[in-house]
């Protein structure tokens, strides 16, 4: 009433107790009086409750998702970092492992050298060509190998 003594607009939003909400407005006239009209703005209401609702759940799904997400990524990094800690204990076990093949292969070759220079008859000469030539090609072999390990491990370049 004070608004309307006084002259000046005025909105109210009243909730009423049967669960309608009412919108109350009141604005004084140019030639004297006063205009007041009453609005049910229930329907309103509820669809601005619901849309905060639905705001607050969707807000709590992406900082669940998100939190789910910085979980997988942190997995993903911890995997990458132990298949990175894997493979190079694997480039450097496959260059011992190698340096230690070649090893009893220069032997063998060397023997069999020996025994072809000292060989008495050429049947055991060329038995013993024969076998430096899979010895070589086995070595190459290996070598390649171990050429492959380098490259995959980044110590040999291209």
């Amino acid at each position: 009433m004070q608004y309307m003594r006084v002259g000046s607009h005025y909105k109210y939003v009243r909730h009423q107790k049967d669960g309608q909400t009412i919108e109350v407005n009141g604005s004084p006239l140019s030639g004297g009086g006063f205009v007041t009209t009453y609005s049910n703005i229930t329907d309103y209401i509820n669809i601005q409750q619901q849309l905060q609702q639905s705001k607050q759940l969707l807000e709590s799904r992406v900082i669940e998702r998100t939190e789910q997400l910085q979980t997988a990524n942190l997995a993903l990094d911890e995997a990458r970092q132990e298949a990175e800690k894997a493979n190079d204990s694997k480039s450097k076990f496959l260059a011992a492992a190698g340096h230690d093949l070649m090893q009893p292969f220069n032997a063998a070759s060397l023997f069999a050298s020996l025994i072809k220079e000292k060989a008495p008859n050429q049947e055991l000469a060329k038995m013993s060509q024969n076998r430096i030539q899979s010895l070589t090609n086995a070595e190459e072999l290996l070598s390649t190998i171990l050429d492959m390990t380098r490259l995959d491990s980044g110590i040999l370049s291209t």
